[in-house]
């Protein structure tokens, strides 16, 4: 998948999480929608660093089970995405976080 179009996808599945991300690179939020909406790719420096902060917010959320929730409500919404690469990612997303919530399957 297109990394710009994983970062677009992992920002849509949270809420707030634009403006987390920024706040952990130490950047703009119009920097982080920007980057996510590019049509080219991104250096392999860049994405280390995005998904170095990316880490960082889903490890604040995971101590908030509200927040579990919501993702995994708008990664089930992204899972009808009519784009495939975005929906097989919101699949492999629900079922990280219902692991995470420490639901059974």
């Amino acid at each position: 998948m297109n990394k710009n179009k994983q970062i677009r996808a992992w920002l849509e599945m949270g809420v707030g999480r634009a403006t987390a991300l920024a706040v952990v690179l130490k950047c703009s939020r119009q920097f982080i929608s920007k980057v996510s909406t590019l049509t080219k790719g991104i250096s392999e420096n860049q994405w280390n660093a995005i998904s170095y902060g990316i880490s960082i917010v889903e490890s604040d959320e995971k101590s908030n089970q509200k927040k579990i929730e919501q993702i995994i409500i708008k990664a089930a919404r992204l899972s009808h995405s009519p784009d495939i690469e975005i929906k097989n990612y919101a699949l492999c997303e629900l079922d990280r976080w219902v692991e995470a919530l420490g639901v059974a399957a």
